[in-house]
Order: structure tokens, then sequence, then C-alpha cells
């Protein structure tokens, strides 16, 4: 989910105080495994968030290798079809290097980003939202922001919901239960929390910046300024692989770019691999 501005004002005063601003040395930074810091989670959420974003790794590491010259890249493969369109093979293999590079334990990131934990009832988690992102460049100024690296935000419900709780299978017979009853499952069965932070990590500018995005402007509000930035949206506030196919397929006036659409790369990423390694070739909405 992209933080909204009325949002991101509650944000400042619930979440955001409770860690020193972005870019003070309050806090330890870690060897660079995805995010620069995390804020205010503790032990065991902390090591969900890496396990999850192992997971990330793996599921942009398939797509990725057949993206690249020598790749057996398929268009028609429904997998990729049911979001993107031919055309939008560069821009969407330019988001994947990101991506990969974002979850990976050996690259010197060009994206940068902290995870923070929200406490309970923390302003953005009432709704039911797993997490949100800061969209800001870190350059940003206004509306009780300040200048710094931006934060995906990850609710509680992350460490409770079954399907961002869900790991990847590894070893044949976790494959084999993740697999079972394959024909019949559905997208949401499938679900891990590797998902849902590809999801949030698109909205970051930093993100945007690394894949050669173009250049949006976020009109001015009444709490924030106008500004401009390079990550995902989410089109028409849904982030729902059926609301992203049907950005692929559908005709409507206000539709963005596939490959701008954060739930657009975290679908199919996830339906790639399944379908990949469970020998699908459709994975049922």
């Amino acid at each position: 989910m992209k933080i909204t501005q009325s949002l991101s004002v509650a944000l400042s005063l619930v979440v955001v105080a409770r860690a020193a601003p972005a870019g003070t040395n309050n806090h330890k930074t870690i060897q660079r495994r995805g995010p620069q810091q995390y804020l205010d989670c503790s032990p065991e959420q902390q090591a969900a968030l890496q396990a999850a974003l192992g997971d990330m790794f793996r599921i942009t590491d398939k797509p990725l290798l057949e993206f690249l010259p020598d790749g057996s890249f398929d268009p028609n493969k429904l997998a990729y079809a049911h979001y993107f369109r031919n055309e939008d093979r560069n821009m969407v293999a330019a988001a994947f290097r990101a991506l990969h590079d974002a979850s990976n334990p050996a690259t010197s990131l060009a994206i940068s980003y902290n995870i923070q934990c929200a406490g309970e009832g923390a302003a953005g988690c009432a709704s039911g939202d797993l997490a949100f992102t800061q969209p800001f460049p870190e350059d940003f100024v206004g509306g009780g922001e300040i200048a710094g690296v931006r934060k995906v935000i990850v609710c509680p419900g992350f460490f409770t919901e079954s399907r961002t709780r869900r790991r990847l299978p590894e070893r044949q017979e976790e494959i084999d239960a993740y697999c079972q009853f394959k024909e019949s499952k559905k997208f949401n069965e499938f679900e891990t929390g590797a998902h849902t932070l590809l999801h949030e990590i698109s909205h970051l500018d930093s993100f945007g910046r690394a894949a050669g995005y173009p250049v949006r402007n976020q009109e001015a509000g009444l709490h924030f300024p106008s500004y401009d930035y390079q990550g995902t949206d989410d089109w028409h506030q849904i982030s729902t692989p059926g609301n992203a196919r049907i950005l692929k397929s559908g005709s409507a006036g206000d539709k963005i770019e596939t490959f701008e659409n954060a739930e657009s790369l975290a679908a199919f990423a996830l339906e790639y691999w399944v379908a990949t390694v469970c020998g699908l070739e459709d994975v049922p909405l």
C-alpha cells in the first residue's frame, strides 16, 4: 500500500515519532541485506522479516533469469501475460533487477530503505493493512516529513496473518505439501510474506530511481507540497492481483503503465514462482 498524504500526517504523529529520524546514528546500521535498519522490531519480528526478504530474493530470481539476453522469456506465458504486455519487457526486467538487488545479501544496493515495525493501533494499520510505505524522495521535506531514508512500515497483522506468515518451501517434502491440490488452489493459498514486501519496496522512490522509472508528480494536498517521485502506485488504491490483471487488460482512461503498479510486479513474481515450482500453467484468483 502506498501511503496517502492524510495517512502520512497521522503516521508522523503516531509511528514515526517512536523512532529517531532516518539518517541519525541512534540505530546501529546492519550489513546491507535489504533494509539499512530495522526500527522498533523485536528479534522475532526481525527474523521473520529477514526470512521474508530471503523468499523475495527467490521469487525475483527465477523471472530475472528469463529476462537475460540468452534467457527463455515467453511473453505468452500466463504468469507474465496476466499482468504485462510484450512491450513492457524492458521496464519489467529493470524492475526485477532492482528488486532482486533489494533483497540480495551480497549486493551493494542502490535502493535505500528502513523497515519499521508498527505497534498495535498505529496509524495506517487500523484498517487491516499488512504494511505501507513512504513514497517520498529522500530529500523531500514537508507535511511533518524530514529528509532521510524512507521506510516500509510493517503492521502487526503481517506477523499473524497466514498468508504473510507463510514461507516459500525449500525441501522436497515442503514443496510437495505447498503444491498439494495445486489444481484447486487459489492465488491467496500460495501467498507469502515475500509477496507483500516486494509490493511495498516497489513503492519506494529509491526503487524507481534504481529501475530507471519515469518521474511522476504528486499534486499538492491539504498538508503536503507537490513532489516528484519514481516509485510504483496502487491503481485505484486497490492492492489485489485481480485489479492488476484488470489494469493490463482493461481500457480505463485513468490507467497507469502496468509496471508502475506495485501489485502487478508482486503478483507476477509470486505467480511465476508457483507456476514454475508446482508445474502449473495458470494460478486462478
